[in-house]
């Protein structure tokens, strides 16, 4: 597969505006060069994830027309919903124990919409969906990123629904 395949038209103009990384810190001068800036990344929650458990069949999935396989992420760092913005090809919203704290008062009758980034949510993510398509002018992250579902439909998302919608369980 060729590598242009996971990189979005549009996003080599957000990548060039990305803040400091915060995981990459020590490489913070080099960021801006960091080469190939894929925005397309797999939903790590479908395989081994932070959570130490792994989907490795659809029929384990509960909501597959609700779970992303690939979403664009956000290469833009904004420290009050996400702490990075370097793409590595793996979404990952957050640890074991944030999940677990998450998870743990985060939801409303099994709501995982409850668990959103940021300060009226359940506070900073390591990865959020992209916000760049159809954003108000001056927000590079107001706006939505597309998500593929596991039942073949692709749809924009804000970065909001990171969590529910890759939650697969």
């Amino acid at each position: 597969m060729d590598a242009k395949s996971f990189i979005c038209p549009t996003f080599s103009r957000i990548a060039h505006q990305s803040s400091e990384d915060h995981f990459y810190q020590a490489e913070a001068n080099k960021i801006r060069d960091y080469r190939p800036w894929y925005n397309y990344t797999m939903n790590a929650y479908l395989g081994t994830s932070a959570s130490g458990k792994s989907v490795l069949k659809l029929g384990n999935v509960r909501r597959p027309g609700q779970t992303f396989a690939f979403t664009e992420e956000s290469a833009l760092v904004d420290t009050a919903y996400n702490v990075s913005g370097l793409n590595d090809t793996y979404m990952i919203p957050g640890s074991e124990s944030m999940i677990n704290g998450w998870l743990s008062h985060g939801t409303v009758n099994g709501d995982w919409q409850q668990i959103r980034p940021g300060p009226e949510g359940v506070g900073q993510f390591w990865d959020v969906i992209a916000g760049f398509h159809h954003a108000p002018s001056g927000n590079p992250l107001g706006g939505k990123g597309n998500c593929a579902f596991l039942d073949g439909h692709v749809s924009p998302h804000p970065r909001r629904e990171t969590f529910p919608l890759s939650w697969p369980n």
